[in-house]
């Protein structure tokens, strides 16, 4: 504490010598001189060297060259900026293109036509049908006499009975002179009175059924379908 007290003040009375000698700073040092006059008569060690920091501080601040202002310039006065060249226009440069663009994309390749489709075939053991004829040209039926009308559809249809038989089903079936072959629907069909050498019509019935009639049946008939 001593040792720091005796400091401040030989750095103290040094200072104040130097301010003193100053002409420059002739108003700063008498201030100085006068604070510093006042630490040395404090009588209290601690307060003194409070005193001499204070003093030593406001000292640096009133001598600083960054507070004073440049010479021939009040501090009232405003100093002037420096006149700015404007910079002439910088053109804008060109956007690089790059040297490694992408090559373009390659076209998809041809997509091949599928082929037509096949016709279906007929099943096993069933020949197919032959290809129609063709029209004939309007030179060819030139002269000729027209072709004849379409019969229109039977009916009905009689025939001979030349075999009958009751199948394990329970249903009759029947076969004619013309190799017509007819099966009952049902299992009544077996009781139904027909026999070889009989004659039966067969007339078309509702919803594309069929009705079977005996010439020994009376007025009974049976409804049946067309197998050969």
């Amino acid at each position: 504490m001593d040792r720091r007290l005796t400091a401040w003040m030989a750095m103290g009375l040094s200072t104040a010598a130097m301010m003193a000698c100053s002409v420059a700073v002739a108003q700063p040092a008498s201030e100085h001189e006068r604070a510093l006059q006042a630490c040395v008569a404090e009588a209290d060690d601690h307060l003194r060297l409070q005193c001499y920091d204070r003093a030593m501080q406001r000292s640096a601040v009133a001598v600083s060259p960054s507070s004073r202002p440049p010479s021939g310039v009040t501090a009232s006065s405003p100093v002037p900026n420096p006149p700015t060249a404007s910079a002439p226009p910088v053109a804008a440069s060109p956007s690089p293109v790059s040297a490694s663009a992408p090559p373009p994309a390659a076209s998809p390749p041809p997509v091949a036509a599928s082929p037509p489709p096949r016709a279906a075939l007929p099943p096993a053991g069933i020949p197919a049908a032959p290809p129609p004829a063709p029209a004939p040209q309007a030179e060819q039926s030139f002269g000729l006499p027209p072709p004849p009308a379409p019969r229109p559809a039977a009916r009905s249809m009689t025939a001979e009975v030349t075999w009958v038989s009751v199948l394990p089903q329970g249903v009759l079936r029947v076969r004619l002179a013309n190799d017509q072959e007819w099966e009952g629907v049902d299992s009544s069909s077996a009781e139904f009175p027909l026999r070889a050498g009989d004659s039966v019509t067969v007339k078309p019935a509702s919803l594309g059924s069929f009705l079977m009639t005996g010439s020994e049946s009376g007025h009974r008939s049976i409804r049946v379908r067309r197998i050969r």
